[in-house]
């Protein structure tokens, strides 16, 4: 009878004792995942203030580039004739 008391108690302490592991294993996998989507959020975190950057440059570039004065040295630089506003050149 004692034998089966044993028995018993072992086999509590072995179902005890995998799910204690089963539970670390999986709160180790839970914890590795959210550690690498932490790093992907700041890869993409980079990725977008680099993009935003790169817009803001090209913005600042066309902005500059289609500015008044520039076309203005443009024109002149590649000796179009400049026509009044509001005035249709005519074809000759």
């Amino acid at each position: 009878m004692r034998l089966r008391y044993t028995h018993l108690h072992v086999v509590i302490a072995l179902a005890w004792l995998g799910f204690a592991v089963w539970l670390g294993i999986g709160t180790s996998l839970l914890g590795h995942e959210q550690a690498a989507l932490e790093r992907q959020r700041a890869a993409d975190l980079a990725t977008r203030t680099d993009l935003a950057y790169q817009n803001d440059r090209l913005r600042a570039a066309i902005d500059w580039a289609t500015s008044a004065p520039v076309l203005g040295q443009a024109i002149r630089k590649l000796g179009l004739p400049l026509q009044a506003p509001h005035t249709v050149a005519r074809a000759e």
